[in-house]
């Protein structure tokens, strides 16, 4: 059997409602390495990839990271880590993240029509 690099997806960083950093550790055991993380909307299918990175080849973990951007806001995303070496791919487990949900700023607030027990309130959001 070929000698594989090992993976593992770590937690997701620096959320907001449109991007995120996505991590992970690679040891290419002594191989030749490249590393990318794949990302989507469903957990089986992560169609999206980013950039491949050099991982070298040197023994032992190394922390690898990767910036989204123009996500969706309130929406769950999945991803995994994915190494590549001559051997072979191996990817690791798919973890998720949350992006934050853009709340309305209120550009005016009125309130009228004041009687006992009820009011009416206006407010104009951008």
């Amino acid at each position: 059997a070929a000698l594989l690099p090992e993976t593992t997806t770590t937690a997701a960083s620096f959320v907001t409602a449109t991007s995120a950093n996505v991590n992970g550790t690679v040891n290419p055991k002594g191989l030749p390495t490249a590393v990318r993380f794949d990302f989507g909307l469903q957990p089986n299918i992560l169609a999206e990839s980013t950039p491949w990175q050099d991982a070298g080849s040197a023994a032992g973990n190394q922390d690898r990271w990767a910036f989204l951007s123009g996500l969706t806001p309130d929406t769950t995303y999945f991803y995994q880590i994915v190494a590549e070496t001559a051997g072979g791919t191996v990817r690791g487990a798919v973890e998720s993240f949350h992006t934050l949900a853009i709340k309305p700023t209120f550009a005016s607030v009125g309130v009228g029509d004041v009687g006992t027990g009820s009011a009416t309130l206006t407010a104009v959001a951008s």
